[in-house]
């Protein structure tokens, strides 16, 4: 069976794909990525802190994360004064914006606070919508407002399962939307794209609710596919359920990002089964009127779609192989460009085992779900592929963005 899914990812590595024009905001800032063995953390305690604004607690959070190995996102309010490691763009939106560009996709990106510094480090064949005079697209190389830059640490942990800490800096005053000039704008920018990525909303600084009323009733206007890649915040997920998830059509998560939503859902997730995923996945389609969500995890990814959605099963799956094999080539490479794609081997992969999948398909008697990846359950279809694991990887930061976004767009080009 292992064979078949790595044919199955053969084949959609070489197929040919066509280019596509995406909008995607809102945050974007540049990340400052560390190796977690660097640091030396024997003298402290571990402890978990939602915010650090001391060197003793920026240690302490460090050897937290080096023993429960999760992904997980704190506040950063000091500076802790690193030179050592590589300077990338971040952000979920940078990311996917410089993922999507490279692979050829047309990119319109925006965000409020767009600094030189941070342009400089998004692909230069990306847009940025303005008023100049008239509402233009320009090269978001001769686009930025303002002088701020946000810069976060990530300390990332390899082995056997690999994990990172994001200490996020502020950015002051930031909103995940547009502004006014933009906003009377809608249509003309709806013009010119076809599914939109949105982010960030766990960034808004300030009067959170507010900005994401805002946000949710220029989103309300966007009549394209809209996709929400999903970041856990404890001060924002309610809101962001509350006022985001309705304007939206998809969601993209981790597993603890769904037990976060799930526990906001009233369901009790203790180990995150494919069972539960699946559970979770329905109720949230229901609740919310959503057409699909996107859940990956280590072993596993599954998309949870209602059943008329618009594209073909068989390009949904397809979908979900090129986003992971996006993810891998980066992890391969350490870059978002489209020849580490071409050129990813598979002699130093390994296709993680199917156990999850296969105890699904036998406790609902599902014939061909684990060789296919496909079933339609009453009026829901479940998708479910096995993930690549890469025992060297070169960037773990921003895997799950490329997963979603090259999944999204993947299955319509």
């Amino acid at each position: 069976m292992k064979q078949l899914w790595l044919e199955k990812y053969r084949e959609a590595q070489e197929r040919r794909r066509e280019p596509r024009d995406v909008l995607v905001g809102f945050n974007a800032n540049l990340d400052r990525i560390v190796e977690g063995e660097s640091f030396d953390v024997e003298s402290v305690e571990a402890r978990h802190h939602d915010r650090v604004e001391t060197i003793e607690e920026f240690r302490e959070q460090i050897r937290y994360s080096a023993e429960k190995r999760v992904n997980e996102e704190v506040d950063l309010d000091f500076n802790p004064g690193l030179e050592k490691g590589d300077v990338r763009i971040g952000g979920q939106a940078g990311i996917v914006s410089n993922f999507l560009s490279e692979h050829g996709h047309g990119v319109i990106f925006y965000t409020p606070l767009l600094s030189e510094t941070l342009a400089q480090r998004l692909n230069e064949k990306v847009l940025y919508p303005v008023m100049d005079g008239d509402f233009v697209l320009k090269n978001i190389r001769d686009a930025s407002t303002t002088d701020r830059t946000k810069e976060n640490v990530i300390v990332e942990f390899g082995g056997e399962k690999t994990s990172r800490t994001i200490f996020s800096q502020k950015l002051r005053g930031f909103g995940p939307y547009f502004r006014k000039g933009v906003e009377d704008n809608m249509e003309q920018l709806e013009n010119g794209f076809e599914r939109a990525i949105v982010s960030g909303f766990h960034d808004a600084d300030g009067n959170i609710e507010a900005k994401l009323k805002k946000s949710a009733q220029q989103l309300s206007k966007i009549s394209e596919p809209i996709h929400l890649e999903f970041v856990h915040r404890e001060k924002t997920d309610k809101l962001v359920i509350e006022h985001i998830l309705e304007h939206v059509d998809s969601i993209g998560v981790d597993e603890n990002e769904l037990k976060e939503i799930s526990k906001h859902l009233g369901l009790e997730i203790n180990e995150l089964s494919f069972e539960d995923s699946f559970e979770a996945g329905k109720k949230l389609i229901q609740r919310f009127d959503l057409s699909r969500v996107a859940i990956h995890t280590y072993s596993y990814h599954l998309t949870v779609t209602d059943s008329d959605y618009e594209v073909e099963p068989e390009k949904v799956l397809d979908g979900m192989l090129f986003g992971e094999l996006c993810a891998i080539s980066m992890a391969d490479s350490g870059g978002l460009s489209y020849s580490g794609f071409e050129d990813l081997g598979f002699d130093d992969l390994h296709l993680h085992k199917l156990d999850s999948i296969e105890s699904f398909a036998d406790s609902l008697d599902l014939d061909g779900f684990v060789s296919t990846g496909i079933a339609e359950l009453e009026e829901f279809n479940v998708f479910a592929i096995p993930t690549l694991i890469h025992e060297d990887p070169e960037r773990l930061v921003g895997m799950g963005d490329v997963i979603s976004a090259g999944s999204f767009i993947g299955e319509i080009s």
